[in-house]
């Protein structure tokens, strides 16, 4: 059996700011204090994925799954909408919104992984992205709308590829609203 301790922990807040809309900030981290197998220890949210075409609130959307592993770690995932700016109609209601998200992370012994590829977020992953959400809405029951967006991420800093593209992620958005 194996004795250690994980921890792991997130806070998110809104912030409502009259007239330039909704600012959105979530920070989560992890901690394992001994030496563990590789499935123990934290992936990175990565969640680009041809077959997976819809962006995730708290992922990484330029990162592939399982990319990188830590053993501590601290993720900032930061979105402001500055709401219905455009021409609105029942079904056309365009929201816009710019994204940021941080991620570091750390393996203390990384030696120890020796069957995978280690990669780890020690130089800091950045990504950055513009949004636009209910491009096209429906009204489900007149209970809550169902709207359909679109979202386009780069990722950039010290963990980019070489080829451009490689660093794009284009996702759809589902949101709902009341």
């Amino acid at each position: 059996t194996l004795n250690y301790n994980r921890f792991e922990a997130g806070i998110y807040k809104a912030f409502v700011m009259k007239k330039l809309g909704v600012s959105k900030i979530r920070i989560e981290g992890g901690y394992v204090d001994k030496r563990v197998p590789f499935f123990l220890l934290f992936t990175a949210d990565g969640s680009k994925d041809r077959n997976a075409p819809f962006s995730v609130a708290t992922a990484f959307q330029t990162m592939s799954r399982y990319e990188f592993i830590s053993d501590q770690y601290v993720n900032i995932f930061y979105t402001h909408n500055f709401g219905s700016i455009f021409i609105k109609t029942k079904k056309f209601k365009p929201q816009f919104s710019v994204f940021q998200n941080i991620g570091y992370g750390s393996l203390v012994h990384p030696e120890y992984q020796n069957l995978i590829e280690v990669k780890t977020q020690e130089k800091g992953y950045l990504e950055s992205g513009v949004g636009l959400s209910d491009l096209l809405r429906v009204n489900i029951k007149n209970y809550l709308y169902l709207g359909l967006g679109i979202e386009a991420y780069y990722r950039w800093g010290a963990y980019t590829h070489i080829k451009p593209v490689d660093n794009t992620a284009l996702k759809l958005n589902i949101h709902v609203s009341f």
